[in-house]
């Protein structure tokens, strides 16, 4: 799995109020908590303004507690309705170009603060938190703050207006994250304000969309009912954790627009987000550490209850891929999310497979997207149809120089029905047997002929098609029960082998030679990074990382699966990679009795 490193600083000029970190860790069911009086610098201005700060160090917090196998269940699951919208931030954030105003909180309705939060007097407004220049992401429902910590040991540095005496509660870790959360107070004279403070290891994106709404289905709670593919101009506030307790933040704009087909079902969506400029220019930058591009995808994961099938699926991908760029797939990285000051949880942000992920000629190059089973005619493609779409397969990319780009996608078409592969296009076997194998030891169901790339490199007078693996969470055991519905529809199973079509009909011809090759190539693996301890490790680490924000995720959309009938533990994928490895290694082995 691939990380990145932030090595930049956000500078800031306020005085320091340090909070040394409280290593203490709270027993189950224990009553434990503690405060840390703090009074922030007063240089005599008591205004809010962006000029008037005082930087504080919020503690470090404990190690997750165990994820051991029970399933992720969150003690009183929130309700998934969002917040009603609130009203517009002040204008005056305009006026200063440095502070976004793209997550500036705007004054919560006290009714709608947290369970935890009802106990204190009900607040006019929230506290008032920055970093850097910019407002923290905020959830308006539950008053609280979502803050990125790269080391919860280390902790955290936020800003608080100066002239107010700051206060910071450690509450228990009630939650289920296994983390203590914090709870931040500040009082001037007899003003009071407090909000509760989350902080994650995850990026935090803030997105608010220019009707505070989202697009889609408008029976979903927080959609606006506007056409599905209606591009709405958002506000974009990207903060990443640094180093040393400090966080870089990115402030930019783009067009927000739903994706997916079967996810549309669900009350948590798939989005496209594409950046631009002030003037809605494309604009270009690196978000989370992806490549620098114009172009995202924000994957909401809601039927995979572990968060981690796509990213482990890519990742071994990322190892059994021969073929270097012309069949590299796609990157995802995890954020914690927030539309319109609404918590909406663990997204995954991914790079779309495009041109520049698989290096694609500009002038000879082809990309299809299959994004469905349906098989158009060959001569339908012959033909040349019209426009970039043809029964589900999708010219992703065509070379300048490209005259007939729909020639190589029927020919691939041809080999499957039986015809042959016709002079001038071929399969790149190395590349045929990886996916296949691949496909095989991830349980790929959704990704035999659709959920796929094809990439056409012109080499040597023809092309050579390479196979590159698309929309991965029907993974490691997940499978469609049978059932449609608003809620998650799948359940834990190891079923048959998983085999692409074109794999299949190779090993259907039952050539001795590309059946030792399949034997060798697992024996390699077998002996590399397809070992059932590091896989699971790996699993059981990534999991482990992500634990606290799996449980917010399944607090805030209980829907998604968590609980009996569905994968939603550890133990499963745990279950799932010892039993394929075995079935795996008895099939190879019988390949050429």
């Amino acid at each position: 799995m691939k990380h990145y490193t932030l090595v930049s600083f956000i500078a800031l000029t306020a005085a320091v109020v340090s909070i040394l970190p409280l290593q203490c860790m709270a027993e189950p069911g224990a009553a434990q908590s503690a405060f840390i009086e703090v009074t922030a610098n007063n240089t005599g201005d008591s205004a809010d303004s962006p000029e008037a700060r005082t930087e504080l160090l919020i503690p470090g917090a404990p190690a997750p507690a165990s994820t051991e196998s029970d399933p992720v269940q969150p003690p009183a699951p929130a309700s998934t309705e969002p917040a009603p919208a609130q009203p517009s931030a002040p204008a005056s954030t305009e006026s200063d170009p440095a502070q976004s105003p793209a997550m500036a909180p705007t004054d919560p309705d006290p009714t709608q603060s947290s369970p935890a939060a009802q106990a204190e007097p009900a607040p006019a407004q929230p506290a008032r938190i920055w970093i850097g220049q910019d407002r923290a992401a905020y959830d308006a429902g539950s008053n609280t703050y979502y803050i990125p910590c790269g080391d919860l040991a280390e902790g955290v540095y936020i800003s608080v207006p100066e002239g107010w005496d700051c206060r910071i509660e450690i509450l228990d870790a009630e939650d289920g994250t296994g983390e203590y959360s914090y709870r931040l107070y500040q009082t001037r004279d007899t003003e009071h304000r407090w909000s509760d403070l989350v902080l994650t290891r995850l990026p935090v994106i803030g997105i608010r969309t220019g009707n505070s709404e989202l697009p889609g289905n408008s029976e979903l709670p927080g959609n606006s009912g506007l056409p599905e593919e209606t591009d709405l101009p958002s506000e974009i506030c990207i903060y990443e954790p640094g180093l040393h307790g400090r966080t870089l933040v990115y402030n930019t704009w783009a067009n927000l627009r739903l994706r997916g087909n079967t996810s549309r079902r669900y009350p948590k969506q798939s989005y496209r987000m594409e950046l631009t400029d002030a003037f809605g220019n494309q604009s270009k930058m690196s978000v989370c550490g992806l490549r620098v591009d114009d172009d995202w995808i924000l994957n909401p994961m809601y039927s995979d209850t572990s968060k981690i099938r796509e990213t482990m699926s890519y990742w071994l991908w990322e190892q059994m891929n021969r073929s270097g760029s012309c069949a590299a797939s796609s990157d995802l990285v995890y954020a914690e999310i927030l539309f319109n000051d609404t918590y909406y949880g663990l997204y995954g942000v991914q790079e779309r497979i495009d041109r520049k992920q698989v290096s694609a000629d500009k002038k000879i190059g082809i990309l299809y997207k299959i994004d469905s089973n349906e098989k158009p005619a060959v001569q339908e493609l012959l033909d040349g149809p019209e426009g970039e779409n043809c029964h589900g397969i999708e010219l992703e990319y065509s070379g300048k120089r490209v005259e007939q780009p729909w020639v190589p996608a029927a020919a691939y078409l041809s080999y499957l029905e039986g015809d042959g592969m016709p002079d001038g296009v071929r399969l790149s076997e190395e590349n045929l047997i990886d996916y296949g194998l691949w496909a095989m030891l991830v349980q790929a169901k959704d990704c035999h002929f659709k959920n796929q790339f094809l990439h056409c490199v012109w080499d040597g007078g023809q092309y050579t098609i390479y196979k590159i693996p698309w929309d991965l969470n029907h993974t490691f055991g997940d499978l469609w029960n049978g059932n449609f519905g608003t809620e998650n529809f799948l359940e834990y199973k190891v079923s048959d082998f998983a085999l692409d079509d074109c794999f299949a009909k190779e090993l259907e011809a039952n050539d001795p030679a590309f059946l030792q090759k399949v034997q060798e190539r697992w024996n390699a693996l077998r002996e590399g990074p397809v070992q059932e301890e590091s896989l699971i490790a790996a699993a059981g680490e990534l999991f482990a990382y992500l634990y606290p924000s799996i449980v917010r995720d399944s607090m805030r959309w209980p829907g998604s699966g968590t609980g009996e009938g569905n994968a939603a533990n550890i133990r499963d994928i745990e279950d799932y990679i010892h039993q394929i490895l075995l079935r795996m290694d008895q099939w190879v082995s019988t390949l050429q009795q």
